[in-house]
């Protein structure tokens, strides 16, 4: 967990962290530009349960929702980094097990170009043709 300036202690993080009514995240909405600012809200009923049996007995929809991505997790074992576009034009990288699996969850994104572990980038063969990229605000 990031601790950012200006905000909670690591201990008090923590204590959120470990209290299954608890949860905590980050955001840019409402933050001075650039920066970010921590939220607290009530947790889901499911935060700290073990097993997936335990899970389906509060809320089947998220038991089956784990259980599908941790199969596709499991039928994945590829390396490198993956640059990918999403629809709305954003880039980002991410490591290439997970563009994988958004592929195989039928997610849309674009890959760009992948690289090898240790490897300088290469363009990808499977690489669709992307879009250019709108110019940054100036």
């Amino acid at each position: 967990m990031k601790i950012y300036k200006k905000e909670f202690s690591a201990k008090d993080l923590l204590e959120v962290a470990m209290d299954s009514r608890m949860r905590t995240g980050v955001t840019p909405f409402g933050a001075p530009e650039g920066e970010v600012q921590r939220y607290l809200g009530r947790s889901v009923p499911w935060k700290g349960v073990k097993g997936i049996e335990n899970i389906r007995a509060i809320n089947p929809g998220v038991a089956a929702g784990i259980s599908r991505a941790r199969d596709i997790s499991r039928g994945h074992t590829e390396k490198g980094i993956a640059l990918v576009q999403y629809p709305n034009g954003e880039v980002v990288t991410m490591p290439m097990k997970c563009y994988a699996m958004m592929e195989a969850a039928r997610r849309p994104v674009v890959l760009i170009t992948t690289s090898a572990p240790k490897r300088p980038w290469v363009v990808s063969r499977r690489a669709p043709a992307v879009p250019a990229l709108p110019a940054p605000p100036a």
